[in-house]
């Protein structure tokens, strides 16, 4: 059923699927190398399936190319712009690259996808910080730890985004 609504032969798709589950195994064992090459070989064999161009991003990204991590997540949002974990990918990406304006415009995309994602709050209330605005770096901050009661990253930066708002 998945095969014919991608738009894939059946075969093309259970190649791909098989080339992306490969691709899968070798990140987790941490041979990016292989990983990339069997996503890469997903996407030739089916390019309608998101999640092998996704995940060809984040390898890329654990190699630290993010120019290429944000190729693949720009090209899976112009396919399927609901993904809001390609949002999020392509904001960290443009935050690790200082495009803090571009980054924040995808936390916030994240953020529309699923509202419920402490991870975007906190990483957006990471750029505001950064771009001198503490009150919405605070409120963000704020919000992820509501949505997620445990979270150190968020608290550390909160009561440090409040001691720089005292000294101002």
């Amino acid at each position: 059923f998945l095969a014919m609504q991608s738009g894939c032969g059946l075969l093309s798709w259970e190649r791909s699927v098989k080339h992306y589950n490969r691709g899968l195994d070798l990140q987790m064992k941490g041979d990016l190398d292989g990983a990339i090459a069997e996503y890469r070989m997903s996407i030739t064999q089916c390019s309608t399936f998101w999640r092998p161009s996704y995940n060809l991003g984040t390898a890329l990204e654990a190699k630290g190319d993010f120019d290429g991590a944000i190729e693949e997540y720009r090209k899976v949002i112009s396919e399927w712009p609901e993904i809001f974990q390609a949002h999020y990918a392509l904001g960290y990406d443009l935050e690790a690259k200082g495009d803090l304006n571009a980054a924040i415009a995808e936390y916030r995309r994240a953020i529309r996808g699923r509202n419920k994602y402490p991870e975007a709050h906190y990483h957006l209330g990471h750029a505001l910080q950064a771009k001198g605005d503490l009150d919405g770096a605070i409120a963000e901050y704020r919000t992820a730890i509501r949505q997620r009661s445990n979270y150190p990253d968020a608290q550390s930066a909160i009561e440090e985004a409040l001691k720089a708002k005292g000294k101002s």
